[in-house]
């Protein structure tokens, strides 16, 4: 499994000076901080567990030891928190940078990719771009073309990860993003801000009907929209049927 994208998958990619070497994070699960953005198992973990596989080693790993085989025998994780499909907490952590770090590993031989119907890409990036968006007051007439750029910059990666062999792609779409902490703060946590979930649920909209466009035109693709976004509502609206009390 390569995996791509934000903080939602990033297993360890930060350098050891950031938020998620520290705790509280990683306090549940594996009971010490270990650099994911979560005090428990993050999508990847979870993801892995499915297929039957174990998480795939940090890049980070991959540049800091000698190259050992048994290092990648699951694959390499690229996503690191705070990136996005432009945005990148430095240039070289967005998802054309992420893809280019793949390409340097093949190309310098440290790995290999394995037959296609082994290989599995997962995505999930977009947030962070949207948050610098609203960060920097964008027009509400801009989102539209926002939005067509996020998803061209993932189908155009996902093209590129085709080209290299990969056959197999699961792409997660964006969570509400008016149900995240940093928005609900200016109303106490009490509810999920509309306006920005209705930027989610565009850029979803728009998301599966090109990533469906551009992978069914590829040669001998299989792939899914990883539907996060109704996951998150279903855990906060039906929060009882996941044993919270009220």
């Amino acid at each position: 499994m390569f995996v791509f994208g934000d903080s939602y998958l990033d297993t360890g990619n930060r350098d050891k000076f950031s938020r998620p070497w520290n705790p509280p994070y990683g306090m549940t699960w594996p009971n010490s901080p270990a650099g994911r953005y979560s005090d428990g198992h993050l999508l990847t973990d979870f993801v892995a567990k499915a297929i039957g596989s174990s998480s795939p080693i940090p890049y980070r790993v991959c540049k800091e030891e000698i190259y050992r085989s048994e290092i990648v025998k699951y694959g390499v994780n690229f996503a690191v928190g705070a990136s996005g499909v432009f945005q990148g907490i430095i240039n070289s952590t967005n998802l054309g940078a992420q893809v280019d770090h793949l390409i340097s590993l093949l190309e310098a031989h440290s790995i290999e990719l394995p037959p296609p119907q082994k290989t599995l890409v997962l995505l999930n990036i977009g947030g962070n771009d949207y948050s610098q968006f609203f960060k920097g007051n964008g027009s509400k007439k801009d989102l539209p073309d926002l939005i067509r750029r996020i998803v061209g910059g993932i189908t155009e990666n996902l093209k590129r990860l085709h080209a290299l062999g990969v056959r197999k792609f699961a792409v997660f779409n964006q969570a509400p993003m008016g149900c995240n902490p940093k928005r609900t703060t200016t109303v106490s946590y009490k509810y999920c801000i509309s306006a920005f979930n209705i930027v989610s649920a565009h850029h979803n909209r728009v998301l599966a009907q090109e990533v469906h466009a551009t992978l069914s035109a590829l040669k001998d693709t299989d792939f899914s929209i990883l539907d996060q976004f109704r996951a998150f509502l279903l855990v906060i609206n039906d929060a009882h049927l996941f044993g919270k009390r009220s």
